[in-house]
């Protein structure tokens, strides 16, 4: 019998061949999100003059006279100083709005399609429509983009002067039975002049770059520098053309959440585990924009007091009567309240606690935010959040009481010229005293000095770049009422009484719990 033994070459097993990881597209798929950013090339504040819009005061009637007496001359009028009052209306400056868009990818070439809305304040949307051509290298992707954009923007009253009506000169005084002359009447202020811009509907091209980069196959962080071809001129200093400068905060949904093992992209950051985890206390800082509803909140105010009238002079009787002059009127005063065109500035912190049962989310959630707006100097929430997970996403609604603080102007007024005294009588060698001068209309503001309650109501979406950590982008809008104004008689420019505002604003959590 012949036996032979196996070689130990023919023992050993061959292993299975790994297989190759390739890494996905990065940047391939539908996307969408928000941006904020400002106007490069925003003019300067523009003037407008109040010229005429307060009435001037009537000169006093000169005194009476008999035999050798001079009657006392009569005071002037008080100046009417619209013209010293300059309305100012600053350049819309800052902008908010959302985008959306779909990219193909062919190896390191990115050829995308991006629609986007926006707003720089009041009465004033617009938006494109581009194509994008990048280039993706490792997590970045530097791109050029063209299109067409357009505008709509409605007529807008965007001020109100006010003018008080000058004052009546007093009548001269009689000198005896010789009457002195009649005062003359005050001027009549304008009342209110309105300051309107125009309305625009318009469509250009738009062109421009940017660069984006993944934090996490689902999140991205860019900025983007875009020229918009507008040629309808510019209105009180507001651009047409323009340049802006935006940051982009863009979450891509059709992207897995979690890259292979050994690829190259994203291993710099812990992997998220595979079912993100909401459950917890969570913390952290929030930065946006501020929207009025309202495009009648008084942003700023200007005031111009009416000058002063004269005295009416005293009757000299040299032998003889002689009455005193009458007083000038005063001039009625001027105000200029500018509406609230631009976006307000907003940031702050929030914290919270959230209870997972599988995909739904149930939370409440505190904060406070600050602006540069005296109409919402400060704003503060307490809600409760709604919410449903998907891969490293946490999509919520959320509604809950709020609170802000109004310290913005009400109303303001020109204020009306005093009346010129009477001058008095000369009778017996003795003259007449002079009228007294009447006082110049004063200017005055109201301001709302108001703590606010209402309510809040909004949606938003966390996206997890650790397991602790989540970017977000949320809108929110807060419900006001100013309070009722009482005024006294006179021409006043009153603020509008709703006080709402729309907030879009990006968050940055930590979750502090285990």
């Amino acid at each position: 019998m012949v036996s032979q033994s196996a070689g130990a070459a023919d023992l050993i097993a061959k292993a299975p061949v790994a297989p190759t990881l390739v890494a996905p597209p990065a940047w391939a798929g539908f996307y969408f999100g928000g941006h904020f950013g400002g106007v490069v090339n925003a003019q300067q504040d523009a003037l407008v003059s109040g010229s005429g819009v307060a009435g001037g005061g009537g000169a006093g009637g000169g005194g009476g006279a008999t035999g050798g007496g001079t009657g006392g001359t009569a005071g002037n009028g008080g100046n009417g100083n619209g013209g010293a009052l300059v309305g100012s209306f600053e350049d819309r400056r800052a902008l908010i709005g959302l985008h959306a868009g779909y990219n193909w990818q062919f190896t390191n070439t990115v050829f995308g399609l991006e629609a986007d809305v926006d707003s720089l304040g009041q009465g004033n949307v617009f938006g494109t429509a581009r194509a994008r051509l990048g280039y993706a290298f490792d997590t970045f992707l530097v791109y050029g983009t063209a299109g067409v954009a357009w505008v709509a923007e409605r007529d807008t009253t965007i001020g109100v002067f006010a003018g008080g009506n000058g004052g009546n000169g007093g009548d001269g005084g009689s000198a005896g039975a010789t009457p002195g002359g009649a005062g003359g009447a005050g001027g009549a202020g304008a009342g209110q002049r309105l300051v309107l811009r125009d309305g625009a509907h318009e469509a250009a091209f738009v062109i421009g770059g940017g660069v984006e980069a993944k934090l996490t196959p689902q999140v991205s962080l860019g900025v983007e520098a875009l020229y918009y071809g507008f040629d309808g001129g510019s209105q009180f200093g507001l651009n047409d053309d323009m340049v802006t400068v935006r940051g982009r905060l863009s979450f891509h949904p059709t992207q897995t959440d979690i890259s292979p093992a050994g690829v190259g992209l994203y291993t710099k950051a812990p992997p998220l585990p595979q079912a993100a985890v909401w459950t917890g206390v969570y913390g952290g800082v929030h930065l946006g924009a501020l929207y009025a509803a309202s495009g009648h909140v008084i942003d700023s105010v200007g005031l111009v007091n009416g000058g002063d009238g004269t005295a009416g002079g005293a009757g000299t009787p040299g032998g003889g009567d002689a009455g005193g002059g009458g007083g000038g009127g005063g001039g009625g005063g001027a105000a200029f309240a500018a509406f609230k065109q631009n976006l307000s500035v907003l940031g702050g912190a929030h914290l919270g606690y959230n209870w997972q049962f599988d995909r739904m989310v149930i939370g409440g959630e505190a904060d406070f935010s600050a602006t540069d707006d005296d109409a919402h100097k400060y704003l503060g929430t307490v809600r409760g959040r709604l919410g449903w997970t998907s891969q490293s996403y946490l999509f919520y609604a959320t509604a809950g009481v709020a609170f802000g603080r109004n310290d913005a102007v009400r109303a303001v007024s020109g204020g009306n010229g005093g009346n010129g005294g009477a001058g008095g009588t000369g009778a017996g060698g003795v003259g007449g005293t002079g009228g007294t001068a009447g006082a110049g209309g004063s200017a005055v503001a109201i301001v709302a000095d108001e703590t606010q309650v209402g309510f809040v109501v909004g949606a938003g979406v966390d996206a997890k770049l650790t397991d602790r950590v989540s970017v977000g982008l949320e809108g929110l809008y807060y419900g006001f009422k100013n309070d009722d104004v009482t005024l006294p008689a006179g021409q006043w420019v009153v603020g509008d009484n709703d006080n709402s505002a729309f907030v879009l604003r990006s968050r940055l959590s930590v979750r502090l719990s285990p």
